[in-house]
C-alpha cells in the first residue's frame, strides 16, 4: 500500500511541477499505473482494467498524438 499511495503522491508532484508536457504525460501514466495498484490491493479488478483502458490508453496517446503534431 506504501509503495503505491507513495508513488501515486510523488509522480502527482512531479506532474503538477514538469514544464515538458511530455514528461508531465510519463508522470500521469505513472500516477494511473499506481493508482492501479491500489485497486488491485483493493480487489477490485474491473477497476484496474478500466481505468488503464480509459485512461493509460485513450487519454495518454491521444495527449502525446497531439503533442507530436504541434511540434
Amino acid at each position: 500500500f506504501w509503495l503505491f499511495s507513495g508513488g501515486a503522491v510523488v509522480f502527482g508532484t512531479v506532474l503538477v511541477t514538469q514544464r515538458n508536457p511530455a514528461r508531465g504525460a510519463m508522470a500521469f501514466a505513472f500516477v494511473i499505473l499506481n493508482t492501479c495498484g491500489l485497486f488491485l490491493l483493493l480487489a477490485a479488478p474491473f477497476l484496474m482494467a478500466a481505468t488503464i483502458i480509459i485512461y493509460a490508453g485513450a487519454i495518454i496517446v491521444t495527449f502525446l498524438f497531439v503533442l507530436m503534431l504541434s511540434h
